[in-house]
């Protein structure tokens, strides 16, 4: 997901078609931590900050874009107090949001007679990725696909329109329907806010929000591994807190559960970064994820040996706007999938010939974009 533009489909057309050639990062990797053996429960810690008034967490959210607001939701829900910090505003990326969230046998489908099942959505994704995807994964997204908006709408989330975008057989993207004037809502913008209220009213007894909070190391202490011989007791070391720096102050909290949910690094630049080491021909695309995505908590557990997986796997989208003041940016607004999925063409710069169908994959539609399009330059002043 990433917010919609209010202009009308005939503007929102004319756009695509003047701007088919901005393309951007967005990043799909993922990463694994290595299985571990049953631990003994950490000793308990001291909390060393400053005493809050929900008092010492049990869990530490680190991230508040959906995921993290979910897990803490989640977390809060079920008695433990939580700490969310994130070092820039609440949101994230998920506040960019501009089409929708997919799941296939929802109740909104049903109701508008849409025609779709666990094994036509799974196909979709296998296709989508070349039969390269792990399938563990694919049928764990599948099959709590509905139970995740349901989630969205327990909590007020209006996702109550569907629609068939890029990739997909058949209507299966929930979103939020227009308002009566047309006007596209900002699912991003909107799903973020309803889920923060929810924290900061039903659950703010145990939960703290700490914006301009940056984590900066995950740390561990060595425990014994349960062991029936009494000879020999390996350990191992476990999650015991977070280092952070919060109001130019550098801390440490003690909690045995940390979940990072800090997103991806399409804007790690520079030497080192881990878009040169993964995916060199993207480092000169320009991005519409936020300048905060810099890859913080892949970093954090890579240092702590978890195994990275598909970190190669960059995914570009299509279209971007141009800001007209600033063409060459390396910051773009996204020009969302819905506009091509309410019938925006993608036209040749030089013929104005369509050269794509526009709901074809993302990768497809990018590389015929690159394919046709020469290089934007900016006209001469």
């Amino acid at each position: 997901m990433r917010i919609n533009p209010s202009s009308s489909s005939s503007v929102s057309l004319l756009l695509c078609a003047l701007l088919l050639c901005v393309s951007h990062v967005r990043e799909v990797s993922c990463l694994r931590l290595r299985s571990k053996q049953r631990l003994e429960s950490a000793p308990a810690a001291v909390n060393a900050t400053t005493a809050d008034a929900v008092g010492r967490p049990d869990v530490v959210v680190v991230g508040s874009g959906l995921a993290g607001l979910s897990a803490a939701i989640d977390a809060a829900s079920g008695g433990a107090v939580v700490w969310l910090m994130e070092k820039e505003r609440v949101g994230g990326n998920s506040a960019k949001a501009t089409s929708g969230i997919n799941g296939a046998g929802t109740n909104v489908q049903v109701r508008q007679g849409v025609s779709d099942s666990l094994a036509h959505f799974e196909s979709d994704i296998v296709n989508a990725g070349d039969h390269k995807a792990d399938m563990a994964l694919v049928k764990t997204l599948v099959s709590y696909s509905s139970s995740a908006i349901d989630f969205l709408m327990s909590h007020n989330v209006p996702l109550n329109d569907v629609e068939q975008l890029g990739g997909h057989t058949t209507p299966r993207t929930h979103r939020i329907k227009a308002d009566k004037g047309g006007k596209p809502m900002p699912i991003g913008l909107t799903i973020v806010t309803q889920l923060r209220s929810i924290l900061t009213n039903d659950l703010s007894a145990n939960v703290r929000i700490m914006t301009g909070a940056r984590v900066t190391d995950i740390l561990t202490q060595t425990v014994a591994l349960l062991n029936d011989a009494p000879t020999s007791v390996p350990t191992q070391d476990v999650i015991s807190g977070v280092r952070y720096t919060f109001d130019g102050v550098e801390s440490e909290v003690r909690v045995s559960s940390v979940v990072l949910a800090t997103g991806g690094y399409a804007n790690d630049h520079g030497q080192g970064s881990l878009l040169s080491e993964f995916s060199p021909s993207s480092v000169g695309l320009p991005a519409t994820s936020g300048t905060f995505a810099t890859g913080d908590g892949i970093k954090m557990a890579r240092s702590l040996g978890a195994s990275l997986i598909d970190m190669d796997k960059v995914q570009v989208h299509p279209t971007g706007f141009l800001h007209p003041s600033s063409p060459t940016s390396p910051q773009k607004f996204l020009a969302p999938e819905l506009l091509r999925g309410l019938g925006a063409m993608l036209l040749n710069p030089k013929t104005g010939e369509r050269f794509v169908n526009e709901l074809e994959r993302r990768d497809v539609v990018t590389e015929a974009i690159f394919r046709t399009c020469p290089p934007f330059a900016p006209p001469p002043s």
